[in-house]
């Protein structure tokens, strides 16, 4: 509803395949080949592999199953169920009036916040902080206040309406002080009633900036290029962190230069990992997997609605003349002569009357 202009649903659908797949797979082949050869301990069952695999391990209650192969793809367990359900989600807001998408809105974010709060009342502590961390339908709501956000801004933008004033700085705020509080409040409270105020304002805040073409620090080429990075980083580096501890143990003591030192050469392995999987695994099996796509495999282009020119005697003469061999002069020369299709058109053309002009003739 932001990037592409309607597809249908299976375009859709498609598109996030070749969007997430391919690194899942990857990512998860992996681990499956770090786990076979030593470095990393333990053997997932058939069933907990097939299930990551499918990407539904998060529906199970299971740690075994949500904490499977690459640990981190739990949440593309969340979002491949997300992906089907934006389009149901999608048609409905867009039918729904300002008011009301703001309505809904809030309603995802009171969700959100008071959620393990009430969840607690009829259903156990574990119970609930289950539900609301790892369970796609507890994380919905916050899928569905991205989608109302991006509603609402491109409502404000379509009506020629600015950000409020200062929306970074409440933003920003919000955020900070929701990352503060998060150490302070029990589990179920931590994964997303204290951040999501502070991300949703700054998700608004950027896009309004984006849609109004206001320069920002988030337009350098450099920052753009690691956005593309990022989702291969995040997908590979907690396979790089668990290869370390394996090496350097969980968690060690270490002064402040060994720590840093430590903290920058694993970000930058990261990193280069992320760069090798985005430019060789992600981009070309995103690339042919669009080329398969259901429906209509090349995209053609749009039909040109321009009228064709109309045809001109002389680039006709200098046609025939470069198929002929003979030079240009003696075409159209043998064009005026009696008889020739040329001379009968301009016969025909001469013998026929002009039309009478009126007074409200442009010609």
């Amino acid at each position: 509803m932001w990037s592409s202009p309607a597809p249908r649903a299976r375009q859709f659908w498609w598109r996030r395949v070749a969007r997430v797949y391919p690194l899942h797979l990857a990512t998860a082949g992996i681990v499956v080949l770090l786990l076979a050869i030593g470095p990393l301990a333990g053997k997932p069952s058939a069933a907990v592999t097939a299930a990551n695999l499918l990407l539904v391990q998060s529906w199970s209650p299971d740690i075994d199953y949500v904490q499977s192969l690459n640990t981190v793809s739990w949440t593309l367990s969340c979002e491949a169920f997300f992906y089907l359900a934006f389009p149901f989600i999608a048609a409905m807001v867009t039918r729904m009036r300002a008011r009301h998408v703001t309505m809904l809105a809030v309603a995802a974010m009171s969700t959100t916040i008071l959620g393990p709060a009430l969840g607690q009342l009829p259903a156990s502590h574990a119970a609930t902080t289950w539900f609301f961390h790892w369970n796609p339908l507890g994380r919905l709501p916050e899928f569905v206040l991205g989608v109302t956000l991006a509603a609402l801004v491109r409502a404000y933008h379509r009506h020629g309406r600015q950000a409020p004033a200062g929306l970074w700085i409440w933003a920003l705020t919000t955020a900070t002080i929701g990352y503060a509080v998060v150490p302070l409040v029990p589990d179920p409270y931590r994964y997303a009633a204290c951040t999501a105020p502070g991300f949703a304002l700054i998700i608004a805040a950027v896009a309004a900036d984006d849609l109004a073409r206001r320069p920002t620090p988030l337009r350098n080429r450099a920052l753009i290029h690691l956005g593309e990075l990022s989702f291969a980083f995040y997908l590979i580096h907690l396979i790089v962190i668990r290869i370390a501890e394996t090496i350097i143990g969980y968690h060690p003591r270490l002064n402040d230069t060994a720590a840093t030192t430590l903290t920058l050469a694993t970000f930058a392995i990261c990193l280069t990992a992320a760069a090798l999987l985005h430019h060789w695994v992600e981009q070309p099996a995103r690339t042919l997997l669009l080329r398969l796509r259901p429906g209509n495999v090349v995209q053609r282009p749009a039909a040109s609605t321009e009228r064709p020119k109309p045809a001109s005697p002389a680039r006709d003469r200098h046609r025939r003349a470069a198929r002929s061999g003979l030079p240009a002069a003696a075409t159209a020369e043998a064009c005026s002569a009696p008889g020739s299709p040329e001379t009968s058109k301009a016969g025909r053309r001469s013998a026929t009357p002009a039309p009478k002009k009126y007074p409200d003739d442009p010609g």
